[in-house]
């Protein structure tokens, strides 16, 4: 319990009790200690004054937060408080300027330390940003006792403000520090992995490695080791990385086949570093642990060897196989045919014909496979021995003819010594025994593509079943069927590339609908199109083809669904579509309205724009826009049907059936849809028989042309006499 002289030994500390306390003691004490001369009147309200002062600065006004640093604020001198709080009044930038520059008016104790925090940690004085800026920099002027707050507030607001590569320099320049701790580090490292920067971290690493590895706990140690190799690998360092795997394998009492592990990490550095021949040694030391090394080759070849051991073995052979070890590959080699695998088998002939060891090679070859025949094969063919490889594989197919593999590779033998007619062959024989064998069939194809017979080339794809066209074979199907012009293999080309989503395109359901076109006159082209519009449903590209080829089938109200859909509604061409459209419906007014009043104004229309335009206006009630639109197409020969045409859709029937005459008199060849048109005319004025008349004629027309056609001869004929008339 505190005596009656310790309680009131500091003003801070009587002003910090309650309320009631403090007017009691505000009421009694202080008046005796200002009696008793322990301060002058004016000296403790200063130091009341600067205090309160201070404190919102320091604690943010929660003072009891740090109860020990606030009890010694009230005990230092009038004279250290007046310099604090003079510290209140700068802005903030100033403020930490001073403080880091530390001086003895201005010394960086506790105080010091709490209050520049206190300015940083606050965003409303100073921005986060600008914060790290003023801060990094001077962080090594900050003594390492306080260093670890500063460390912490840098790296978290670094991250917040999206600046981690300003959290990673910090804890580099913390880990210099003395104070600088395991945890430290990693934390340094896993911020400079955040921004990038493992060949920096790889430096600070083995700085304080260097200064303080030494004082790490085993456990410790082993966080070392695996940190130093995988920042390495990061660092683009695998020789180091390497390094720090020999330093554990040598660390070991002695090389088991449980150091497996470990010898893994160490054979991925090596591989990067180049240095696989270092690490041939412990590769060996390993493999003798094995169980499986004390087997002789006939008795691997009746074993069952460990996944491990397997492993293992054929790596020491490509080590000494690369550094050129003859002997110890020749060895390790045949260890790997005695387990009846023949991966290394290009590398052991040559190398036990050269050694001696041809007889023991050819005798674990026999013994190790059936397939032994094969491989040789394999062999001779790959050391450029094409004779002898093309028998080899031809006395393997007398026993195993459907043997696919075996087939391919004597075609690609044949084709690239520069006999395609007997790499043709031998696939031909195949599919006669495996018809339709999909790989087959792809290089039979790619084959024939190569001499020029693309005819036969495309019958053998139209063959292969969907499901097994690859995109090679779904390329060369497509340039086939276009380039040859099968429209029914071109449709099935393009629906295969349609199965797969990544190939979904408005241009491909375009491309698929006019090559269906070509070949029917049914609904399937438009199907194609809602399937892709129901597939690609913000496509503009398909809904207006859909429309423009409602709009030829006379499908009005089907065309206009689609061009006045919101995902094409404000396109030229959709809109000339739907005007194309309307005048056939009752619905000029709603197309009207979604062209706008000044369509014609803001766009450059064609002749046969503005005329359904101007049978829209007129439709829609609009008569006097309608009349100024009829008046911008002139009168001229070349005009005349579309005119008639026009004026009829607006009721214009008298006019049209001027036009109509005109657009007649003034062709050398009327064709059946001028007569049709002047009917029509007819019809609607009531002129029954004028339109029987003109219809007639058109009938007649129609029927003299396919008499024609009909005529021996006629084709030349047409060739000749029927040309398309372009009216003038």
């Amino acid at each position: 319990m505190q005596s009656p002289a310790e309680s009131v030994s500091s003003p801070h500390h009587i002003l910090r009790r309650r309320p009631s306390t403090r007017v009691i003691l505000g009421g009694l004490i202080l008046p005796c200690l200002v009696v008793s001369g322990k301060w002058g009147a004016g000296g403790l309200w200063e130091k009341k004054r600067l205090i309160a002062e201070i404190e919102p600065a320091i604690f943010g006004g929660a003072p009891e937060c740090d109860h020990g640093r606030a009890q010694a604020l009230g005990e230092l001198p009038v004279e250290r408080l007046r310099s604090l709080a003079a510290l209140t009044s700068v802005p903030p930038c100033e403020r930490l300027s001073r403080i880091l520059h530390a001086s003895p008016a201005q010394p960086f104790d506790q105080f010091t330390h709490a209050f520049s925090l206190a300015t940083v940690r606050d965003a409303s004085m100073l921005a986060p940003a600008e914060a790290l800026r003023v801060v990094v920099p001077e962080l090594p002027r900050i003594p390492p006792a306080w260093q670890h707050e500063w460390i912490d507030f840098i790296s978290t607001v670094a991250l917040g403000t999206a600046r981690p590569e300003i959290g990673a320099e910090a804890l580099q320049i913390a880990c210099r520090q003395p104070a600088s701790t395991w945890a430290t580090v990693k934390e340094m490292v896993r911020h400079s992995r955040f921004v990038s920067r493992q060949p920096a971290a790889m430096e600070e690493f083995r700085l304080w490695m260097a200064r303080h590895g030494t004082e790490l706990d085993a456990r410790e140690n082993r966080e070392a080791l695996d940190l130093r190799y995988t920042l390495a690998l990061e660092a683009s360092l695998p020789g180091e990385a390497f390094d720090a795997s020999l330093v554990e394998l040598k660390a070991l009492p002695s090389i088991t086949a449980a150091s497996a592990a470990l010898l893994e990490r160490a054979h991925a550095a090596a591989q990067l570093a180049g240095r696989t021949r270092e690490l041939l040694p412990w590769i060996e030391s390993c493999l003798a642990a094995f169980p499986e090394a004390r087997l002789t080759h006939e008795e691997l070849l009746t074993a069952s060897p460990s996944a491990g051991y397997k492993v293992w073995v054929r790596r020491a052979a490509e080590i000494a196989d690369r550094f050129g070890l003859g002997e110890k590959a020749c060895a390790h080699h045949l260890r790997v045919l005695a387990m009846r695998d023949t991966t290394g088998l290009d590398r052991l002939l040559p190398l036990a014909d050269e050694l001696g060891h041809g007889e023991e090679t050819a005798r674990l070859l026999h013994a190790s496979s059936e397939r032994a025949l094969i491989e040789s094969a394999r062999v001779a063919a790959a050391n450029g021995r094409t004779q002898k490889a093309a028998i080899l594989f031809e006395e393997w197919l007398d026993s195993h003819p459907n043997d696919r593999a075996a087939v391919l590779e004597l075609s690609t033998l044949w084709e690239h010594s520069g006999d395609a007619a007997k790499a043709v062959a031998i696939l031909e024989r195949f599919l006669r025994a495996v018809p339709r064998d999909a790989p087959a069939v792809k290089r039979l194809a790619l084959l024939r593509i190569g001499q020029g017979q693309h005819e036969s080339a495309l019958r053998e794809l139209d063959g292969l079943a969907e499901k097994d066209f690859d995109a090679p074979a779904l390329e060369s199907y497509t340039e086939l069927a276009e380039s040859l012009d099968r429209p029914a293999s071109l449709q099935r080309a393009l629906r295969i590339a349609g199965s797969d989503p990544k190939a979904v395109t408005p241009a491909l359901f375009i491309r698929m609908a006019e090559t269906a076109k070509r070949q029917t006159d049914d609904d399937t082209p438009l199907k194609i199109l809602r399937d892709g519009i129901a597939r690609l449903p913000k496509s503009p590209s398909l809904r207006v083809k859909l429309a423009g080829w409602l709009l030829e089938a006379e499908r009005h109200d089907e065309a206009l669904a689609e061009v006045l859909d919101p995902v094409v509604k404000q396109r030229i061409d959709a809109r000339l579509i739907a005007l194309g459209a309307c005048i056939h419906t009752t619905r000029s007014a709603e197309v009207l309205a979604v062209i706008g009043p000044d369509f014609e104004g803001r766009f450059e229309l064609s002749k046969q724009a503005r005329l359904h335009l101007a049978a829209a206006c007129c439709l829609a009630g609009d008569a006097a826009r309608g009349a100024r639109l009829f008046a911008s197409v002139p009168s001229e020969r070349e005009n005349f049907a579309m005119l008639a045409s026009a004026h009829l859709m607006a009721g214009h029937f008298d006019k049209a059936e001027v036009f109509a005459r005109q657009n007649i008199a003034q062709s050398t060849q009327p064709q059946p849809a001028d007569w049709m048109l002047l009917g029509d005319a007819h019809m609607k004025l009531g002129l029954a028989a004028e339109a029987n008349e003109a219809y007639a004629k058109a009938l007649s027309v129609v029927s003299r042309k396919i008499a024609r056609h009909s005529a021996p001869g006629s084709i030349a004929a047409d060739a000749i006499s029927d040309k398309p008339i372009t009216r003038r």
